[in-house]
């Protein structure tokens, strides 16, 4: 599976170091769980888009907690956060 990673961060929690470096902290590691956890059935290929991309509102605006479901009819959390990426 071929997929992009992008990296995000908010007006009241800006990005501390570089794109590079953040993938650097997930990347191969993740891939290499993802192809265990699939007893070798996922080959997961990311893509870092090279830049931060700067949300529109502080990180509690968009209604972000634990167990926070991805529930398009809210219009808030998690699906507020991906409409906008």
């Amino acid at each position: 599976m071929r997929a992009i990673t992008l990296f995000i961060d908010f007006p009241d929690a800006p990005a501390a170091g570089s794109v590079g470096e953040r993938y650097g902290e997930f990347f191969p590691r993740a891939a290499d769980y993802f192809r265990a956890a699939s007893y070798g059935r996922l080959d997961y290929r990311p893509t870092a888009y090279a830049r931060w991309i700067r949300m529109s509102k502080p990180f509690a605006a968009y209604g972000i907690g634990r167990g926070t479901p991805f529930d398009p009819a809210s219009g808030s959390g998690y699906h507020a956060l991906s409409k906008e990426i």
